[in-house]
């Protein structure tokens, strides 16, 4: 012991040993306090800026395109010319990450993910589903034509996502505008809904050979597209749609020219 003394107290002599200064009260670690509710990471005056600049961005395009403005149920909406101006304009990057085929009884269609990227790498994702229900017009439920509807919904979704204040496109809007197939199922009352009169059915075939329509394509749209075996047996609440249907033409199966490639 008194060796280890001697060593001690000879080390504090020659300063190869020092005592440590006591830690003062302020240094000592203390908890940090809860912050509460997160914050924006923007300031309301900057949003404000980014969104009056979106709007401009907007009006200037709306000017310069009124091709892509389209009315439905009595609100504008635009269609994927106007997002893909918007892509170019703020410089993004859209690129699919996911696709796949879905049968949903005797309906079918796609289901398609796209992701938009900004240069200061925001990102967000947009989803787009498309069905051959949506196209009742003669040979528009095509594969090419609901793939290609379902790429260009996702795509606008993904660019509107990241920088359009989630606005609503027109190849979104317009999917409620068309008549959904309605497939009936085995067991199903054949009282529930009263079918068509055979004047109606008799007006039905006529409007179907003024449109050019050959028979066997009737029989094949209303069974493949619209679950029916027979237009005696065609509801009536569905009468005046298929009707509609009948006389939209090939042109007119999608908003916006869907049969280009929108990628």
């Amino acid at each position: 012991m008194e060796a280890v003394r001697d060593i001690s107290q000879r080390a504090q002599q020659t300063g190869l040993m020092r005592q440590l200064p006591p830690v003062e009260a302020s240094q000592a670690l203390v908890p940090i306090a809860d912050p509460g509710s997160p914050l924006p990471v923007f300031s309301g005056e900057q949003m404000a800026d980014a969104f009056v600049a979106y709007r401009r961005l907007q009006t200037t395009l709306d000017r310069a395109m009124p091709e892509a403005i389209m009315k439905i149920q009595g609100r504008l909406f635009r269609k994927k010319i106007y997002w893909r101006a918007v892509r170019t304009a703020f410089n993004l990057s859209v690129t699919m990450t996911t696709e796949r085929r879905d049968e949903h009884g005797e309906d079918w269609g796609w289901l398609v993910t796209y992701r938009a990227a900004a240069p200061n790498g925001k990102a967000a994702d947009g989803d787009g589903a498309c069905y051959a229900s949506e196209k009742p017009g003669r040979g528009q439920a095509t594969e090419h034509n609901v793939r290609s509807h379902a790429h260009t919904r996702a795509f606008n979704r993904a660019v509107s996502n990241l920088v359009g204040f989630g606005e609503v496109s027109a190849e979104e809007a317009e999917r409620d505008e068309r008549p959904r197939a309605q497939p009936r199922h085995a067991g199903a009352s054949s009282t529930s809904d009263a079918f068509i009169t055979d004047d109606q059915r008799t007006r039905f075939w006529v409007i179907a050979k003024e449109q050019g329509w050959e028979k066997d394509e009737v029989k094949d749209w209303l069974a493949k597209i619209h679950g029916l075996d027979s237009s005696s047996k065609i509801p009536r609440s569905r009468y005046d749609a298929l009707v509609e249907a009948l006389k939209a033409p090939q042109a007119d199966a999608t908003v916006g020219g869907d049969d280009e490639q929108p990628f």
